[in-house]
């Protein structure tokens, strides 16, 4: 039987997920993703003639719970689901099983939109504009790309396949079809001929305030009775798509109270409070408590080179191998992490992951992510030995009340930084204060950058550091204007400016501890100068005891 390797993605991702004012509407738009991509996944899975590649669907509570298996809630609602799949298909069946998935999503948003479209309809959106102007913005949703290449079952042909596949099907995707903005096929009332005429109602509406690009739905008057309801709390306009993400679990679900309960979702206002300070007996303006540490972080995770690894990887079996491990570190391990570092689980989708959690933990837990996922891949971590598996790290730190779209936005820049800036195997991050200022900071997680940080934290905690440490430091360099291409010889100089600080402000207690942290903070300075390790700048050395203030609300820092 003639066979073809195939791969479907559904998107966006990123973006989608990012246009949220709260953690709910983060997780809903993880969870509807990849409830529509299970939906998808379930057409191919059902057809006995499909092998899945990757993922692994086997122990999939979301998989499972979509598709009609009883699961655990907790286990079921964590969106784990990658939005690229791929698999062996007949080659006779491809067209047929990929208009079907695509159908398949159809269904599952249509009815998901329909439930959401009737709450809206009973308050008040009526006019059959609003309703058209919905069905055209869930009709654009998701984007679905598909491809497929030939496979000969050859063992020492997979590896090229494989390779093959990912280059047609990025090369389909810069080519995807898809219909103009605003123009539709209709009857021109002149003639009454039908032609493809442009909608000028869109040029005139209200923009959603998320995406800035669909029009909202309904009127300025619906809106004012919307933003009173406890689905949407003050917050809208929105497109359509926007309205689901923020509707569909509270009109989908057979038992809201059950589900939530099960979920346990975090505000930012919870998860700043979970920083070790805990709470205020201050309140705000809303009668309600305030964190005494106000800042939250985003963490996102990414692995390094997993690419390369897989033009290694040649035969099928070992490719099915390497999903199951990562299915592994999404599904059983990153949950329990999260957890005891008390954040808030976003998504998980193999090594793509997105969290949020308190501001001082958050170096802490990404370190433990990128620990963990070391670990669970360590079998494949050096398939291609010049371009090793790891992982890197986006963290964004802000105001629990800062907009979480720009949060979620600066985490992944962050992310991108440390791969393309720091050289993958990094972390990177941003502090955005509410003064307006912005910090940046970021290592290799090889570098002594985590144990100075930890050191000089555990000694401020304890008020054996002197609090005004990090900001008499960052004033001293600051006239030197250092940047990445700094001359070799400015090394001593920060180390004499340094050792002048830590003279008139006490960084650590008793001599011995102090010996501790000259020899680790020497140690990497030297590291950040050490051209052979790519990764870090000068600046780095005072960022850090920077971020520390910071993220864990020292005395002085606000």
């Amino acid at each position: 039987m003639s066979e073809m390797l195939m791969k479907v993605q559904i998107g966006p991702v990123q973006e989608f997920i990012a246009q949220a004012r709260s953690t709910r509407d983060m997780w809903a738009g993880s969870y509807l993703l990849s409830r529509i991509t299970a939906r998808a996944m379930e057409v191919f899975k059902d057809n006995g003639d499909v092998d899945f590649v990757f993922p692994d669907l086997k122990n999939q509570s979301l998989y499972e719970m979509v598709t009609g298996k009883s699961v655990e809630c907790d286990k079921g609602l964590i969106p784990t689901l990658p939005n690229v799949f791929m698999m062996i298909v007949p080659k006779k069946d491809v067209s047929c099983l990929a208009e079907k998935a695509k159908e398949a999503v159809s269904i599952e948003l249509g009815w998901i939109s329909n439930a959401c479209w009737e709450w809206m309809k009973s308050k008040g959106a009526h006019s059959d504009e609003m309703e058209k102007r919905w069905n055209d913005h869930v009709a654009r949703f998701p984007i679905i790309n598909w491809h497929a290449v030939e496979y000969d079952g050859i063992k020492e042909h997979w590896s090229e396949t494989v390779d093959l596949l990912g280059k047609e099907m990025a090369a389909r995707r810069n080519t995807r079809e898809f219909d103009q903005w605003g123009w539709e096929l209709r009857e021109d009332p002149k003639d009454k001929k039908e032609k493809w005429m442009f909608d000028d109602s869109h040029i005139s509406a209200t923009k959603d305030v998320l995406s800035g690009k669909e029009e909202s739905i309904g009127s300025e008057e619906l809106w004012d009775v919307l933003k009173l309801t406890e689905e949407f709390k003050k917050s809208g306009p929105y497109g359509a798509i926007n309205c689901i993400k923020r509707l569909f679990p509270y009109c989908c679900f057979p038992n809201r109270k059950e589900y939530w309960n099960n979920l346990s979702m975090f505000s930012t206002r919870d998860i700043a409070g979970r920083n070790k300070e805990g709470w205020s007996s201050v309140k705000d303006e809303n009668e309600e408590r305030k964190p005494k540490n106000p800042y939250m972080a985003v963490i996102a995770m990414d692995g390094d080179r997993m690419g390369a690894a897989l033009k290694k990887i040649d035969d099928r079996t070992h490719h099915e191998k390497f999903s199951r491990e990562l299915a592994r570190f999404s599904e059983q391990e990153v949950k329990g992490i999260v957890n005891k570092a008390e954040g808030q689980l976003v998504y998980a989708g193999g090594d793509d992951v997105l969290v949020l959690c308190p501001a001082d933990g958050a170096l802490t837990l990404a370190q433990a992510l990128h620990d963990k996922f070391l670990d669970v891949m360590k079998d494949f971590k050096n398939l291609d030995p010049e371009n090793p598996i790891d992982a890197s790290c986006g963290i964004a730190v802000g105001h629990y009340q800062f907009p979480l779209q720009r949060i979620v936005d600066e985490a992944r820049k962050a992310e991108s930084r440390a791969k393309n800036k720091r050289g993958r195997a990094a972390f990177a991050l941003t502090l955005l204060k509410r003064s307006g200022e912005i910090i940046h900071w970021g290592a290799k997680w090889e570098s002594p950058a985590l144990e100075v940080y930890n050191l000089y934290t555990k000694m401020a905690s304890s008020d054996e550091a002197s609090s005004r440490f990090p900001y008499a430091f960052a004033a001293l360099l600051a006239p030197y204007r250092l940047n990445e291409d700094v001359s070799p010889d400015f090394k001593e100089v920060i180390w004499k400016e340094y050792l002048h600080v830590r003279q008139h402000q006490k960084l650590v207690g008793d001599s011995e501890k102090q010996k501790e942290m000259d020899d680790l903070s020497k140690e990497y300075l030297d590291d950040l100068f050490n051209k052979e390790k790519p990764g870090g700048i000068p600046t780095d050395f005072s960022a850090l005891f920077l971020a520390s203030a910071f993220m864990n609300r020292q005395r002085g820092e606000s």
